[in-house]
């Protein structure tokens, strides 16, 4: 799969050029926990990395805010899409002012305009997937939240959460 890109209004959200980094993982449909790991360490260190040696900034504390964004939008793409065997596909786009996680897993879920509106609206969600046992807390507790801009791409099926990251420079 070709790397996927977010709108143009949010890239500008984070201040994101064409030479500047992005990053894409493609995780196979069943991902495992080292592999979930190793996707979100990756990612902080990738985010890290770029801020400390192209921009000289380091951060205070910015591991809870993405490290809790990644891991919950992969999960639920693990959990709840029909098609197990498509892999779930990651892009991080970093920028001067922030960064942009795509979350693309083959399903139809984020190519409904209803879901889109939802989304990006942050409204509570209403519809749950009954296959799955959870406690329905993520989206509310981690993705809302540490998203500045949600944006759904209902056309490839892709979620993106932007989070700003200037409070979090030292």
């Amino acid at each position: 799969m070709e790397v996927f890109m977010p709108s143009s209004s949010l890239l500008d959200e984070i201040a994101w050029n064409p030479s500047f980094h992005h990053h894409q993982v493609i995780l196979s449909g069943n991902v495992s926990e080292s592999s979930l790991r190793g996707t979100t360490q990756s990612a902080l260190f990738y985010i890290e990395d770029y801020y400390r040696f192209h921009l000289g900034k380091k951060f205070e504390s910015l591991h809870p805010m993405v490290l809790h964004v990644i891991r919950e939008a992969i999960q639920n793409s693990q959990q709840h899409r029909l098609r197990c065997d498509s892999p779930i596909v990651y892009c991080l786009f970093i920028g001067e002012k922030g960064v942009c996680h795509g979350f693309h897993d083959g399903g139809e879920y984020f190519k409904r305009d209803e879901i889109k509106r939802i989304f990006e609206t942050k409204t509570p969600l209403r519809e749950f997937d009954q296959r799955v046992p959870s406690r329905r807390i993520g989206v509310r507790d981690y993705i809302y939240p540490y998203s500045d801009v949600i944006e759904v791409d209902t056309n490839a099926g892709v979620l993106y959460c932007a989070q700003s990251i200037e409070d979090f420079l030292v």
